[in-house]
């Protein structure tokens, strides 16, 4: 009896002893599921409340807000953004102080003066180029042109002229030649005898001796890029007239009519003072006969042009 009372109190601390491992087992479990129900809500409240954009309700703001990944960024933009503002120079309006204006004319290297701008042409610049060149400081300083770029202008442009005047003198010479061998097709064996005719034209009807800027006339008068002198229409115009001096179509300085007046004049001339005597020597004959043939045949030596 006593070991089946034993026995039985055995059973029964051993059910209670399962009933309360149970009851803490249910209650642990109980609790696990509760932190993870409490964990759950923390981590979704901690999600909500990091999202640093949530309090942004302007639309373009949320747009701009969305290529940041956290305030942190957005500090460094602003910031970066106020130094580049800093180092920028604003163009002044025209509501714009002096005070506004010489800051920024300073910022950009315009000069303080006129005179401060220079010039890159290559060559020392010649009274003519320095007058030009003082006009157009002018003109830079009063519209805020910058030194350098004045100083990089005016290299290019001297450049761009030097070209297009070796060009020019390219096309001349090569038109020369051609035009030269054209006359000499042309004349062939009397090329170099025309050219003197023309010579003796130009020195006849351009009364050289006493005139003797026609020669710099036709040596720097340019047609075409050809001197006057060497132009071909000009060149067969001259011989043509030399020629017919020479063959006495026309002679000296004067037409026709003129010619044949002072022909007759000096007929006169000679029949009115007989040459050997005292009449034909006097200075007032000899001059008049020596102006008459001077007229009709000219006397200047040929200086050929060019």
């Amino acid at each position: 009896m006593a070991d089946e009372a034993q026995t039985s109190t055995d059973t029964t601390a051993a059910a209670m002893t399962t009933d309360a491992t149970a009851t803490t087992t249910q209650a642990t479990t109980t609790d696990a599921s509760a932190a993870a129900t409490t964990t759950a809500t923390t981590t979704d409240t901690t999600a909500t409340s990091t999202d640093w954009r949530s309090s942004i309700t302007d639309p373009d703001h949320l747009e701009f807000a969305k290529r940041l990944a956290s305030p942190a960024d957005a500090v460094k933009v602003a910031l970066d953004l106020r130094k580049a503002n800093g180092s920028m120079v604003k163009v002044p309006g025209k509501d714009a102080t002096a005070e506004d204006r010489a800051k920024f004319h300073k910022a950009i290297g315009v000069p303080e003066k006129v005179e401060d701008y220079k010039f890159d042409i290559g060559r020392e610049p010649t009274e003519t180029d320095k007058a030009i060149q003082g006009n157009l400081a002018k003109i830079a300083f009063e519209n805020g042109i910058p030194a350098p770029a004045m100083t990089a202008l005016s290299k290019a442009v001297s450049e761009l002229a030097t070209a297009a005047k070796a060009e020019e003198n390219r096309v001349a010479v090569a038109a020369r030649e051609a035009n030269e061998a054209a006359l000499r097709k042309e004349w062939g064996a009397d090329y170099e005898a025309n050219k003197t005719l023309a010579t003796r034209a130009v020195q006849a009807f351009g009364e050289v001796k006493s005139h003797p800027e026609v020669v710099e006339f036709f040596d720097k008068t340019m047609v075409n890029g050809q001197k006057l002198g060497d132009h071909p229409v000009m060149v067969r115009m001259l011989g043509n007239i030399g020629r017919r001096m020479g063959e006495g179509e026309f002679i000296g300085a004067v037409g026709s009519e003129q010619r044949g007046s002072l022909q007759t004049e000096l007929q006169q001339l000679m029949t009115d003072n007989p040459p050997g005597t005292e009449k034909y020597k006097s200075p007032a004959v000899q001059g008049r006969i020596k102006q008459i043939n001077e007229a009709l045949y000219g006397n200047e030596p040929v200086n050929r042009l060019g």
